[in-house]
Formats: C-alpha cells, structure tokens, sequence
C-alpha cells in the first residue's frame, strides 16, 4: 500500500482521446514518475467521461477509487492535472475532503514532491487551482455556446439530428430528397382530409421508415412534423445560457400556402386549446357550433353526438382545457350542454325573424342585387370549365395508378436496380401528388364561386325566399351560407343547468332597425316625400329562456 502509486487518467470529451492530454500521455507521465519514486503503477483509467455534467454518477472508476482510499488503501495518487479529478466546484470539494481526511499525498504533473494536503498552506494552494479549474470550465463552456450561437446565426446547423426531410451537409441544414418528397406527401395527405392514422398507413402501405429506420410510424411522430416550422422555411434556436432567441431560414418543403392550410386544419381537428387530439374529421353538420361561446368563461363550445347512448349535445369546452389544473370554473355549474336540435332550430328561427322585418338588410339586399349581379355572371362557364379539366385530370390521374400497380409494370421494375426502381416510382408518385394537387385546387375554386354565386341568386330573389326560408324544405346548406353571411357569435348564458338563453350578435345593426321619409316642398308650398333614411338598430337579439329538461317542452 505504501509502495504503490495510484495512477488516475481520464479525458473529459472525445475529442482529447487523441489530442495531447489523451489517456496515453497521462498513463506514460504516471508510470515514469513511479519509476522515478520507485513506487509500483496501480492505473485507475476512467476513459472518457464528460465535464458537461462533472459529478460523480457517470464516473465510476472515480467512486470506486474513493471508496479504496476510504478503506485506508491509498497513500500516494497521482493525476496529470488537479482537473482530471474534477472541475465542478461542489464534486472537487468532496474529493479533496476525501484526500485531506484520509492523508493521502497528491502528485501531478512531473513533480516529484507530492501535496500534502493536511498542510493548511498547501491545501490552500490546491483549492485554488481547482478554483481556477472550475473558472477555466466554465470560460471554455461559454466559449463553446458563443460559437454555437455564431455558427447558428451564420446559417450553420446548431447541433444534433436534424428533422426528417433535411440533412446536415458541411455544417448546414440541407434537403433531403427522398425524405422531402413523404414530408410532402403527409402534409397534402393531412390538408385533403386524411387523419394521422390514415397518414400512417399510407407511409406502412408504401414502406416509408422513420429515421430511426421504424416501418410503423407513431402518431405523435406525425403530428410532429405536421406541426414543424423548418418545413416552412423558418426555425428558431433559443440559446439556453443567454434566452436569445434566433430566427433561423432554411430550404422549405412545402409551399406557404399548403404549410398555412395544414396549419389551420391541425388547429381545427385538434383539441389543442381545449384539450385532447381529435383523431378523426368532423362527421355531422352542424349550424352554429363554431359560433357559439359561453358567457361565463368565455370558452369556446363543442358537440358530442351518439345515437346509441342518445348524446345530441353542443357544451362548453373549458371543463377540458382545465381539468388537470384543478381550477374553479365559473360556468361549471351553470352551463352544461344545449341540445343541438333546439339550439339549432331557435337560432334559425330567430335569424329569419330579423331579417324578414329588417329595413336595412332590405336595402343591402337591393344595392347587392343592383352592384354585383355581374360579377358572377359567367359562374356556370367557369365551373363547367374547371369540372371538364378535372375530369381529364382522373382519368391521367387513373393511368398512373395503373402502370404503378399493373403486374406488366412490377415484372418490369423487377429487372432493374433499387435505385432505378425507386426513381421510377418517386416520378410516379410526384406526378400523382401534382395530378391530386391541381384537382383539389380546382374543387376549391369551383366550391369558392358556387357559394358566392348562391349568396348572390339568393338576395336577387329576397322578396319570395322569405316564405321559404320559413318552410322545413330550405336545405341546410343554404342555411349555413346565411348564418355565415351574418351571424358574428352566439353567447350562450345560463340562470341554472337546465335554462339558458342565446345571445345572437348580428354582423350589422338589423334588430328593430328602421326608416324614416324625407320631405320637402313643392312649387306650391305643399309637403311631398323625398325618399327616405335608414335607421340602424342593434346587432343583439337575445332569445328567450331555452329548458333542457325533459319534462319541459320548448
């Protein structure tokens, strides 16, 4: 024990295993300087372990070494320099408690005389180096992160994997063909009404592998990407030392406008601002869901519907957002769920009633039919257009999927190479994306003037759709087309659980609005009309008290 010299080597990153402070140069100094003393080497190599975090849980070559000089075991230690021991300042204290308390004699170096800690000067000495070794990580640290932060602000990449669909190419955050052409399919897939568990079988289907080189993609994994700014074009990297926050660019993968219509169908579909992911599109029809808002907290409503267990609700949402915050929420007990039908009808009914006394939308009515009547003329040419182009667009689109999926076409591909084969399908695979692309584009616009057009045949002929918007055969469509047109919101408010009341805010001042005739003077002195004034009303209409007790008809 007292002839033996323990060696301790350690390299605190990967880079020094070959630089001129690696594990051989501090074994070799170690063992000349045993010789030296004629103690025999006892090595405690600890290879590379990092300072990042400097404690002792990811060194355990260190830990068994202090248990043996607690046992008694150890004089003489020898390290190359104090900061192989440690460099956190809380770590190093222990150890040289460890040495102090159980005297053992410190070496490093070339040094033949030895730190005999339990002389106060030089333990001293010895906690000031290991100061200046902890200040030393520390500037070599910050030193590290500026860099970081510099080669990020010139465009480099700032570190680890890059996502899916890019590369990291001298430094730099470069496209990744192959992985590009999925992120794109994902995200028209996502944006033409397919859900994550759709998206996922499309990818298995076509044996797309995540990164990781998984077949089967997660969902998370999905809505991820879906949600991944650097498809756009634009990143940020938050430096956690500082909090400066950098704004990022590299190559998009997406176009803005199908990255800003994904974006806002995620938002939709999700249940992210009001609790939990909504897997599947929406499956009913509904007038005034996303009009509605509680008066009590101000949340948004949703609709739970089930003919089995006899759900027909809309309710308001707030009770998700918080349930795990624990927090009292005003409308908890007074706001549980309006019977859609009801609400439905009420709304309806209460719309027709405004409109069909209103003065003001009368007037509208005839400076939109006199102003616009025009516009849309050639709707039906244009729709008619875009409808034979699709239909071209099929019928290619449909000779795609047949040479991809003809037995002709697979021997076919069987007798080329791997990478022709996928250069084949990826050309047939981009020309149906664009083929897709172009027919969802042209459906859009047809839906966009159809609508229009409506809202237009609808107002030209005012005076006899006011009986029929009164009658059960107006169709639904046509209904949301006129809630669209002019409802703001509907704020739901509640005396109890069972009777609430509907606040409907019209976009334009049409409640109990009204006229009244100008005069003026004929030649003779006589007063005659001289047309008329409009006098806005209020855009409020409250309904009267609605019951969801079964025992209470409305």
């Amino acid at each position: 024990m007292d002839n033996e010299l323990h060696i301790y080597v350690r390299v605190s990153s990967h880079t020094q295993l070959s630089d001129g402070f690696g594990l051989e140069t501090q074994r070799e100094s170690g063992d000349k300087l045993s010789k030296q003393l004629g103690l025999k080497p006892i090595l405690w190599d600890e290879g590379d372990a990092s300072s990042s975090k400097d404690d002792l849980d990811n060194r355990p070559v260190i830990v068994e070494l202090l248990d043996t000089i607690e046992r008694g075991e150890v004089k003489h230690l020898y390290v190359f320099n104090t900061d192989r021991l440690s460099r956190n300042q809380q770590t190093w204290g222990f150890i040289r408690y460890k040495l102090s308390s159980n005297n053992v004699l410190l070496y490093t170096g070339n040094n033949p005389s030895p730190i005999d800690l339990s002389d106060m000067t030089q333990d001293l000495l010895l906690g000031i180096l290991g100061e200046i070794s902890s200040y030393d990580n520390k500037l070599r640290r910050k030193r590290l992160t500026l860099g970081k932060v510099k080669r990020v602000k010139e465009g480099g990449w700032q570190g680890g994997p890059p996502p899916y669909g890019y590369q990291i190419t001298s430094g730099r955050l470069k496209v990744q063909p192959y992985e590009k052409k999925w992120v794109k399919v994902i995200f028209e897939e996502y944006a033409s009404g397919k859900t994550p568990n759709e998206i996922k079988d499309i990818l298995l289907k076509n044996g797309v592998r995540t990164r990781r080189g998984n077949a089967v993609w997660s969902l998370g994994s999905i809505r991820s990407l879906i949600q991944n700014t650097h498809y756009s074009g634009s990143y940020q990297y938050r430096d956690k030392d500082s909090g400066e926050v950098i704004v990022c660019y590299c190559d998009a993968l997406v176009s803005q406008s199908l990255y800003k219509k994904v974006s806002k169908l995620f938002l939709e579909r999700s249940y992210q601002q009001k609790g939990r992911i909504k897997e599947s599109a929406q499956k009913y029809d509904y007038l005034v869901k996303e009009y509605l808002v509680c008066d009590h907290c101000g949340g948004a409503f949703g609709s739970r519907r089930n003919k089995i267990q006899y759900y027909d609700h809309y309710y308001c949402r707030t009770k998700e957002k918080n349930w795990e915050k624990g927090e009292e929420l005003p409308c908890k007990d007074r706001v549980r769920s309006i019977r859609i039908p009801v609400t439905d009808d009420i709304v309806w009914n209460s719309l027709v009633e405004v409109i069909s006394t209103s003065h003001l939308f009368k007037e509208t009515i005839k400076s939109d039919v006199m102003n616009t009547h025009n516009t849309y003329h050639n709707s039906a040419e244009d729709i008619k257009k875009s409808k034979k182009r699709i239909l071209k667009l099929k019928k290619e689109l449909d000779e795609i999927m047949k040479v991809s999926a003809t037995t002709e076409a697979m021997k076919l591909l069987k007798q080329k190479s791997e990478e022709e084969v996928q250069q084949i399908l990826s050309v047939l695979d981009e020309a149906r994306i664009e083929k897709q692309s172009t027919i969802e584009d042209l459906q859009n616009q047809i839906n966009d003037v159809g609508d229009s057009s409506k809202w237009v045949d609808w107002v030209k002929m005012f005076g006899d759709k006011i009986d029929e918007l009164k009658s059960s055969t107006f169709s639904f469509e046509d209904k949301r087309i006129l809630v669209d047109q002019l409802i703001d919101k509907i704020v739901v408010s509640s005396e109890d659980k069972i009777n609430h009341k509907l606040k409907v805010y019209f976009k334009f001042p049409y409640v109990k609005d009204g006229f009244k005739w100008k005069f003026k003077k004929d030649k003779k002195g006589k007063s005659i009309k001289d047309g008329y004034e409009l006098i806005n009303g209020k855009k409020l209409y409250t309904t009267t008290f609605i019951s969801n007790s079964k025992k209470k008809k409305q």
